[in-house]
């Protein structure tokens, strides 16, 4: 129905040799643990990480403040969710902001992990993670409008629309629409890194700002 994915048509092989560097929860700034974390831009110039600096001034540096990582455990998966901030890591936007789009890379041998993404075509009013099961997300009170009630609503009538393989290139990648990935590798965690554009553009918007510059790859089904 419409593309959620894209290529980047940059080198990105220095850039990914020094985001496994940063992979590390010695440097992490904020996150909900070691498997998910944030490293801040301080961090990122003071490890001399100056490919990962290049890369977002390429893109024009249209990202939040920060890098995060995600490791997934062989086999895990995520329900389908928005990314938002409704727990506060990102502190230069408010919380409960949705994420429209971020550029992810691969920090792992790809494995054919397929990413899914869906609508809700009854445009029911859910909280980001509202088809997560109840109480797993929020063991605290980080968040206080978000309760268990909020959770664990059905998700069977969704509506796929796009479905993408990360690969070897780096990723624009729609954030603000229902999506998941079940890990496919059954030994190693799947790694990757992942850049949040500044959540007052659109996704199209985003899309079409980068096709104006030159950095994105036709889909090729």
């Amino acid at each position: 129905m419409f593309s959620c994915a894209y290529e980047i048509n940059l080198d990105i092989s220095q850039v990914r040799e020094e985001l496994k560097h940063l992979n590390n929860p010695t440097f992490k700034r904020a996150g909900y643990d070691d498997m998910c974390f944030y490293v801040s831009d301080k961090t990122i110039k003071d490890q001399g990480c100056d490919a990962v600096i290049k890369f977002k001034k390429d893109l024009g540096d249209p990202f939040v403040e920060g890098v995060r990582f995600l490791n997934m455990y062989p086999k895990s998966y995520y329900l389908p969710h928005c990314d938002s901030n409704e727990q506060g890591f990102h502190e230069d936007i408010p919380m409960d902001v949705l994420h429209p789009g971020n550029v992810n890379i691969l920090l792992s041998e790809p494995v054919e992990d397929t990413t899914i993404w869906y609508i809700d075509p009854d445009l029911r009013k859910l909280w980001p993670w509202g088809f997560s099961p109840k109480g797993v997300l929020y063991p605290g009170d980080i968040n206080p409008n978000i309760t268990k009630e909020s959770m664990g609503h059905d998700y069977s009538n969704l509506v796929e629309v796009d479905r993408f393989k990360l690969q070897d290139k780096a990723t624009l990648f729609n954030s603000g629409v229902n999506h998941h990935i079940v890990s496919e590798d059954k030994e190693n965690p799947r790694a990757s890194a992942c850049f949040v554009f500044w959540p007052y553009n659109t996704w199209q918007g985003i899309v079409e700002a980068m096709k104006l510059k030159g950095l994105l790859n036709d889909r090729v089904e």
